[in-house]
């Protein structure tokens, strides 16, 4: 079953459901507000990138933006390169910030 990205018309929320692939499929409800009245967006698709080419766009960031000025940034930096060698990775860098750094 696809995954769908819908706006609720009543408050504005944007979510993801797990519709199924018949016609008469109900769209669901908003989580937020329970409203019925949705819309369908286009959603971006993933392109699926080896762990160099993840590294690499992080490191052209760094290039362009700098290295980040506040513990939060850091800590945003360390998560999203940990992402990109894989989810353990995620959580040790950020556990090396806290016990190099410290919270702000």
């Amino acid at each position: 079953m696809p995954i769908y990205e819908f706006q609720c018309i009543e408050c504005s929320e944007r979510f993801q459901l797990l519709v199924g692939m018949t016609a008469e499929s109900e769209a669901g409800r908003c989580p937020k507000c329970g409203s019925a009245r949705l819309q369908k967006l286009v959603s971006r698709f993933s392109q699926g990138r080896d762990e160099d080419a993840r590294l690499s766009e992080i490191a052209d960031q760094i290039d362009v933006s700098g290295e980040p000025e506040s513990y939060s940034g850091a800590r945003r930096l360390a998560r999203e390169m940990g992402a990109a060698l894989d989810d353990k990775a995620s959580d040790d860098m950020e556990f090396m910030l806290d016990e190099g750094i410290g919270g702000d």
